[in-house]
């Protein structure tokens, strides 16, 4: 026999896995920018270098090459979402499944652009705190994001979502 609060979690169980959005924990761009802050936090504790000095210039350019990539990347995933009238917030229903423009290489071509981006302030700032932060940042994200996006589309879309998955990579 259940108890009060155990039925309690029963329905706000039921009641989530009935929501029309995904219901994640945190919205991605707060994951990144966690691990940018613990990444620039520990290179002020320890710092240390990526490259050494006389290297730095390039690395600089190509770090904001790539930064800039990623922007590009991420920016066209969000205007493709906007052209199809559909929402980029994972806590808000989506009205269609976008599977075109860069969503034909990726299912999540803005955390790609994010994490790009990322990689890129790595290495203006030359340091290897902020790359070192980028793996965690992917679990958190794997787990209290796209786990919950995933599931969402797969109940809101059915075969056609599990078909987008299985010709469409989660990064590329």
């Amino acid at each position: 026999m259940a108890t009060c609060a155990e039925a309690d979690i029963l329905r706000a169980r039921e009641a989530l896995s009935t929501e029309d959005h995904a219901n994640v924990p945190v919205i991605p761009p707060v994951l990144f920018g966690v691990g940018l802050a613990a990444g620039f936090f520990l290179k002020w504790l320890v710092p240390v270098r990526l490259v050494p000095p006389s290297l730095q210039e390039p690395f600089c350019f190509a770090g904001a090459g790539l930064a800039l990539l990623g922007l590009a990347f991420g920016g066209w995933a969000f205007a493709t979402f906007l052209r199809a009238r559909t929402t980029p917030h994972p806590n808000h229903p989506v009205s269609g499944l976008v599977t075109w423009g860069p969503y034909r290489v990726s299912r999540n071509p803005m955390y790609v652009g994010l994490s790009a981006g990322v990689a890129g302030i790595a290495l203006i700032a030359n340091t290897p705190w902020v790359l070192a932060a980028l793996p965690p940042v992917w679990f958190a994200l794997r787990r209290l994001v796209i786990d919950h996006e995933e599931a969402y589309l797969e109940r809101k879309f059915g075969g056609e979502y599990r078909a987008f998955k299985a010709r469409t990579r989660r990064w590329t």
